[in-house]
């Protein structure tokens, strides 16, 4: 017998068949190969934040601005709500406390109505000028030194 039976090897010792098989593989592997490198430079595209945020600046604005619009938005709504509350709830604490002192006062008119309002001494036009004057002397005389250093031209000033 020979070296190979003839229907599988040619004459260079591989057949027809083999040498396509072979050059598809070999097509095949720089396709695949062709196309992982591709992959590997689109992930470390997709990867690389900076040259994202370069691409999608104007989107990332106008998402980033809506959520600032939104969370703006929703605190001004909780804010003037707790205002309005708040203010609810101190109008009810005023109203409460002045119908309180009503009653008290209402109770001490049923108690003894000759104690309401008693009836000042009428005082004279000019009885306040003494006591107006003993206040107003002290003040004067510790503000008058501020004052006209105050009112003094730039170059008197210290």
């Amino acid at each position: 017998m020979g070296e190979g039976t003839p229907h599988v090897a040619g004459p260079d010792g591989a057949s027809a068949r083999v040498v396509a098989l072979g050059a598809a593989a070999t097509a095949a592997r720089d396709r695949l190969g062709v196309l992982v490198a591709e992959l590997g430079r689109r992930r470390d595209e997709v990867m690389d934040w900076r040259t994202q945020l370069r691409r999608h600046r104007r989107a990332l604005t106008i998402v980033l601005g809506g959520v600032v619009a939104i969370a703006s938005a929703g605190l001004a709504v909780q804010i003037t709500r707790s205002r309005r509350q708040a203010g609810l709830a101190a109008r009810v604490a005023e109203l409460t406390d002045k119908a309180e002192r009503l009653g008290r006062a209402l109770g001490r008119v049923v108690e003894d109505p000759d104690r309401l309002a008693p009836v000042a001494p009428r005082k004279t036009r000019w009885a306040a000028i003494p006591a107006a004057l003993s206040v107003a002397l002290p003040v004067a005389r510790m503000l008058l030194p501020h004052i006209a250093a105050a009112l003094a031209p730039p170059s008197r000033r210290r």
